[in-house]
Formats: structure tokens, C-alpha cells, sequence
């Protein structure tokens, strides 16, 4: 097993009044280098103009000195479209023997 990364993300709903409920943030990597920690995260609401701050630990399970990226996609319950994706390009990590 590699590092261990956190991996922090702050959602922000940039409404002026319409607040949202009812959404998830979920990951999408490669496992073959990377383990993610929490790969569902209930939202439950999100007020206008509050910052909402998350967070998983990611583990490098590649055996060599790689790096990637993750996707994280933020969706609505019941619903399969993302309203949003970020992508996240990892650092590089030294495999530890």
C-alpha cells in the first residue's frame, strides 16, 4: 500500500434562494492505483451561500510511481446525471516496499 491522501471538497450553492436537497457526491477512479475511503457521501442540503466542507481518504495501491485522476460527480437522489464533475489530478506518489 502506497500514501494515504485526503482529500477535501468544499460545495458551495450558489442560488440566491433556492436551497438544495437530497444530493450525493460519489468518486470515480482507477482502482487499480487508487482506494477511495467513502465513495458515497449523502448531502442532505445545502443552504445559498454556505460552504460545505467533505472529505474522504484516498490510498495509492499502485505499485510503481504514478499518478491520475479521480472524478467526482455530484448528483441528485433518484437521478442519473451528474449536475456537476470535478476533476482531480492526483500527485505523484513514490510506492513505499
Amino acid at each position: 500500500m502506497g500514501p494515504l491522501f485526503k482529500l477535501v471538497l468544499e460545495l458551495q450553492n450558489t442560488s440566491l434562494d433556492q436551497p438544495s436537497a437530497n444530493l450525493f457526491i460519489t468518486f470515480q477512479c482507477n482502482i487499480k492505483i487508487y482506494q477511495i475511503e467513502r465513495n458515497y457521501i449523502p448531502v442532505s442540503h445545502l443552504c445559498p451561500g454556505c460552504v460545505y466542507t467533505f472529505s474522504t481518504k484516498v490510498n495509492c495501491v499502485a505499485h510503481v510511481n504514478v499518478s491520475d485522476y479521480i472524478k467526482v460527480h455530484i448528483l441528485r437522489e433518484n437521478e442519473t446525471s451528474p449536475l456537476i464533475t470535478a476533476v482531480i489530478y492526483m500527485p505523484s506518489s513514490e510506492a513505499v516496499f
